[in-house]
């Protein structure tokens, strides 16, 4: 069946998040003697574990980002015997750092360039809050690319719930059928949109290691963008 319209995960698919988290994460660690004594890798590790544990509730609005950034940084502080009460000015330091060093993933705006160009509907579909992937769209230069921005906390629900999916689709006016998803994240992305009937795309940046079943294609990156708007559009 012919492609009518394709949705896109946004972080670490077309947003560089964990390239963005780790070098904002350098910056903010140079701040705090216990930080930089614990290195970089130690203290990165515990920033996404964190984040991991906090996120959810941020996802499906019961949590407001600004202060699970807060929280992540005392936790981060506490595992590395920092000063907890430096946790809300270190939050506020790691979120300019992070907007200073944000990236695209390597050919994420070509691709979406290439396919808005295709006139074929794109949404986004987002484990986040509007306001953060919106400001992140706006950054990237890509919002007008998109027919819709479908992001968890909106609606209470998150990847790999299915339903999510379905608001995308409706409101790219599209079938199941009809539409292809790519995203980063196997159980997420892959789990989510094969559950809602989607035909799926992996985005597998890191070369894991996972039996995958014949229906989901793989790319392991968005260059050469006529290839993966090839593997997208033509199955």
């Amino acid at each position: 069946m012919t492609v009518r319209a394709v949705l896109l995960d946004l972080d670490d698919t077309l947003y560089d998040h964990a390239a963005t988290s780790r070098r904002a994460t350098a910056a903010t660690l140079a701040t705090e003697p216990a930080l930089v004594a614990a290195g970089l890798d130690a203290v990165q590790a515990e920033n996404v574990r964190q984040l991991e544990e906090l996120h959810h509730a941020v996802a499906t609005g019961h949590g407001w980002v600004d202060d699970a950034r807060i929280e992540r940084w005392r936790r981060i502080l506490v595992r590395f015997g920092g000063p907890p009460e430096r946790a809300t000015e270190l939050a506020m330091v790691y979120r300019a750092n992070y907007h200073r060093n944000e990236s695209a993933v390597d050919g994420a705006v070509e691709l979406v360039h290439a396919l808005h160009a295709r006139r074929v509907p794109l949404a986004i579909v987002s484990n986040n809050a509007r306001d953060e992937q919106v400001g992140k769209l706006e950054r990237l230069g890509l919002s007008a690319c998109f027919a819709a921005l479908v992001v968890s906390a909106d609606h209470g629900i998150a990847k790999p719930d299915p339903r999510l999916f379905e608001v995308a689709l409706r409101e790219v006016g599209v079938a199941a059928a009809e539409a292809v998803h790519l995203g980063d994240a196997w159980e997420n992305d892959v789990g989510g949109a094969r559950a809602a009937g989607v035909r799926a795309v992996w985005f597998d940046r890191t070369g894991a290691p996972r039996e995958v079943p014949p229906d989901v294609a793989v790319i392991r990156s968005l260059r050469p963008t006529g290839a993966v708007v090839r593997v997208l559009l033509d199955g």
